[in-house]
């Protein structure tokens, strides 16, 4: 079976790639990584030199190695029959070669599979990246060791896992160093505001003991002053009782207590110079 430039390009790099110097027995090597990328840029290449939309990755599972693989060459590691050269395949060479189809052959292999490694390690980090949880780090771990570690180098995967690890972790110890803080700063805030209001409670405790003391005074000062008002009315009373004439008589109050007898002040009751209230109250002061 005659094969074409890129057809034989992609299996004799596939060879070069493999433990197995045979092509049929080394396409055993070579698993499909699950990862598929479609590319708008054509940024990568096939093994076979073909500038790719769609990429399809394959490791080899004894070299580690990692190729890239279009739509077509994909079906040569399914074991497909060969297609037989033809016009139709001439002339899509031409237009892959008018495209800018680069022969594999022009630049190193293992810089070719470095690149999809590369590539494929971007794809695993930026997996893991979505993973916000030690959890879910942890869990992808062992998915990586058991799935992967036997034909890829995942150190720096596992790295990465570790690092975001170590962030996880640091951002919780400065989310409880921060919570710890503000219930710190609240505990403070909450002292302050007793202490405030103890402060407040005790002045207005002393302000109204003190309104309640001038009140007091106020009032016993009041009565005091009544006191000594209603005295001094008292003592006003009693002098014009004793030194001013008495009723009719003719005489002071404090005389006819004093001086008069009790048939003299009968007289005077008995003429009408005094009244009964005024005989009785010379008779009280007697």
């Amino acid at each position: 079976m005659t094969l074409t430039k890129s057809q034989k390009r992609f299996n004799d790099n596939l060879v070069k790639l493999s433990e197995e110097d045979d092509y049929d027995k080394c396409i055993d090597e070579w698993k499909f990584t699950g990862i598929y990328i479609e590319d708008n840029d054509y940024d990568n290449n096939c093994l076979c030199g073909k500038p790719l939309k769609h990429q399809y990755y394959y490791i080899n599972q004894k070299t580690g190695k990692i190729i890239c693989s279009g739509k077509s060459c994909k079906q040569k590691l399914k074991r497909l029959e060969k297609e037989k050269r033809t016009r139709k395949i001439e002339d899509l060479f031409k237009i892959f070669t008018s495209n800018g189809m680069k022969n594999i052959g022009d630049y190193d292999l293992l810089e070719y599979c470095q690149k999809n490694f590369d590539n494929i390690t971007e794809i695993f980090l930026n997996e893991i990246r979505k993973y916000g949880t030690i959890e879910d780090l942890n869990d992808y771990k062992i998915y990586l060791q058991e799935e992967w570690s036997n034909f890829l180098d995942i150190k720096i995967l596992l790295d990465e896992i570790e690092e975001l690890k170590e962030n996880i972790i640091k951002k919780e110890k400065e989310k409880l160093e921060k919570e710890r803080l503000e219930k710190e700063r609240l505990k403070k805030e909450k002292l302050h505001m007793q202490r405030l209001e103890k402060e407040r409670l005790e002045k207005e405790r002393i302000e109204n003991e003190l309104k309640e003391k001038i009140k007091k005074e106020r009032e016993k000062n009041r009565k005091e002053r009544k006191e000594r008002e209603e005295k001094k009315l008292l003592e006003n009373k009693l002098s014009s009782k004793n030194y001013s004439i008495y009723g009719n008589s003719g005489k002071t109050f404090s005389w006819l207590t004093n001086n008069s007898t009790l048939l003299e002040i009968k007289n005077l009751l008995n003429e009408g110079k005094i009244t009964e209230c005024q005989y009785k109250n010379i008779l009280d002061n007697r």
